[in-house]
C-alpha cells in the first residue's frame, strides 16, 4: 500500500512537472521577472504603447510630506531615480518618477509601468519586485512541512501542488471558455479532493468514508449556495476585479456562478478536514472496542465532531474576516445605518459565504460519521489503517 502512494505521488510529480512544461515560455519569464509586457493601439492615427519595465532605484531624491490632491489625507510623496534592467533600448537608461504609494529605499527592485501617448512618455512606479521573497516563503514553507510532517506532510505537499496543476490545467480554462461554471468548480473540486484525501491519507476505508462524506456535503453545499445567492440577489460584482475580469471576457462569464463556483472552492478544505476528522475518530473508537453498537459509535464520534466543528467554523469566519478587514474597517467607520451596510453586496457576499460554507461543514461531520460506521464497523483494521489525521487545509478566499 505504501509503495503504491508513493508511485501515485511519483506519477503526479511527472504530471505536475508536464503541466509546468507546458506553460508558454513568456509566461514563466514572466514569474521570473526577465520579461516585459507591452501594448501597442492605434488611436485617431497615433501610436499608443504601454506595458512595464524592471527597474533599481540607484537614488532618492527628495521625500516629502504632503496633501493628496482633493482629500483631507496626508501622504509620502518620494521622487526617485530608476534605472532600467531591461528592455532593448531602455536597459541602462534610467528615469526620474514620483510615487506615494510604496517606500522605496536605494537598491529596491520595482516594476515601472510606462505610457507613450501624443508623442510623449509617462512612467509610474506599479509594484516592488517581490518574487525572491515569495520563493524564499515558499522555500520555508516547503521545509517546515517535510521537517515537521514527515512523510505525511511530503506527501501532502505533492497533493498541494496537485490541486494547483488542477485549477490552473483543468478548472481555469474550462471557466473561461464559457462552460457551465458551477458544475466545472465542483467536479474541480472533487477530483482535486480525491488526489489529496487518498495521496496524503492512502487507499483505506476511512479515506473512503470521508471522501464520500464530503462529496455529499459539498453537493449539498453547492444547492445551498446557488439558493443563498438567488434569494439575496446578489450579482458577482461585489469587487472590481470582477470589473476588470467581465471587461477581459467582453461580458462572456456568468459571474453569479463564478461566486457560487468560488464559495465551493474556498469551503472545500474545511469539510475535507471536518470529514476527514469524523473518519479517522470512528476508526479509532472501533478499534479500541468493536463491539459497540452502531449507535454508541455514533454518539461518542459525533460528540468529538461537534467540539471540532466549533473550532473549524470559527476558523473559516475568522478567515473571511480577515481577508475583508479593510472592508470591515471601513464599514466601522462609516456613519450609514448597520442595516443598509449588511445589506450591501460587499457585505452581503461574505455573509453568504461563511453562512454556506459553515452549513456544509454541518453537514459533512454526521454524513461521514454514519458512512465511516457503516463502512468500519465489524471490519477487522490491518496496520496500514492507523490514524494518520493531519489539519491540510487547502481552503483559500479571493
Amino acid at each position: 500500500m505504501q509503495k503504491l502512494r508513493l508511485g501515485l505521488a511519483l506519477f503526479f510529480v511527472v504530471a505536475l512537472s508536464t503541466f509546468v512544461g507546458g506553460v508558454p515560455s513568456h509566461a514563466l519569464d514572466t514569474i521570473r521577472g526577465i520579461s516585459t509586457s507591452t501594448v501597442k493601439v492605434v488611436v485617431n492615427g497615433n501610436e499608443e504603447r504601454e506595458g512595464t519595465y524592471l527597474g533599481e532605484v540607484v537614488q532618492i531624491l527628495s521625500k516629502e510630506v504632503r496633501e493628496v490632491p482633493n482629500t483631507n489625507t496626508k501622504a509620502t510623496y518620494q521622487t526617485v531615480q530608476v534605472r532600467f534592467l531591461q528592455g532593448e533600448e531602455k536597459k541602462g537608461t534610467e528615469i526620474t518618477v514620483e510615487d506615494a504609494a510604496f517606500a522605496l529605499e536605494v537598491g529596491d527592485k520595482v516594476y515601472v509601468k510606462y505610457l507613450y501617448t501624443n508623442g510623449m512618455m509617462y512612467y509610474s512606479i506599479q509594484e516592488p519586485y517581490r518574487i525572491p521573497a515569495l520563493i524564499f516563503l515558499l522555500v520555508v514553507f516547503i521545509v517546515a512541512v517535510v521537517l515537521l510532517g514527515g512523510k505525511q506532510g511530503f506527501l501532502a505537499l505533492i497533493a498541494l501542488f496537485i490541486s494547483f496543476g488542477v485549477i490552473f490545467k483543468f478548472l481555469f480554462p474550462e471557466l473561461l471558455t464559457g462552460g457551465n461554471v458551477i458544475v466545472i468548480s465542483t467536479l474541480g473540486a472533487l477530483l482535486s479532493l480525491f488526489v489529496v484525501m487518498y495521496l496524503t491519507h492512502g487507499f483505506t476505508r476511512m479515506t473512503t468514508a470521508s471522501f464520500l462524506g464530503c462529496s455529499i456535503a459539498v453537493i449539498i453545499t453547492v444547492l445551498l449556495a446557488k439558493y443563498a445567492v438567488w434569494v439575496t440577489n446578489l450579482t458577482g460584482f461585489s469587487e472590481e476585479e470582477s470589473v476588470y475580469l467581465n471587461i477581459a471576457t467582453q461580458g462572456n462569464l456568468d459571474f453569479v456562478a463564478l461566486l457560487i463556483g468560488g464559495i465551493i472552492i474556498g469551503v472545500i478544505g474545511v469539510i475535507d478536514d471536518a470529514s476527514i476528522t469524523q473518519a479517522s475518530v470512528v476508526q479509532e473508537i472501533l478499534r479500541m472496542n468493536g463491539s459497540l453498537s452502531f449507535g454508541q459509535v455514533y454518539s461518542k464520534a459525533i460528540k468529538i465532531g461537534k467540539d471540532h466543528v466549533g473550532a473549524v467554523i470559527n476558523t473559516l469566519i475568522l478567515a473571511y474576516t480577515g481577508a475583508s478587514l479593510p472592508l470591515v474597517l471601513l464599514l466601522y467607520t462609516s456613519t450609514t445605518p448597520i442595516l443598509e451596510l449588511i445589506n450591501r453586496e460587499g457585505v452581503a457576499t461574505e455573509i453568504v459565504r461563511a453562512v454556506v460554507g459553515s452549513i456544509g461543514i454541518l453537514c459533512a461531520v454526521p454524513l461521514t460519521t454514519l458512512i465511516a460506521i457503516l463502512l468500519m464497523k465489524g471490519k477487522q483494521f490491518d496496520t496500514t489503517e492507523t490514524s494518520s489525521h493531519t489539519h491540510h487545509h487547502t481552503h483559500s478566499h479571493a
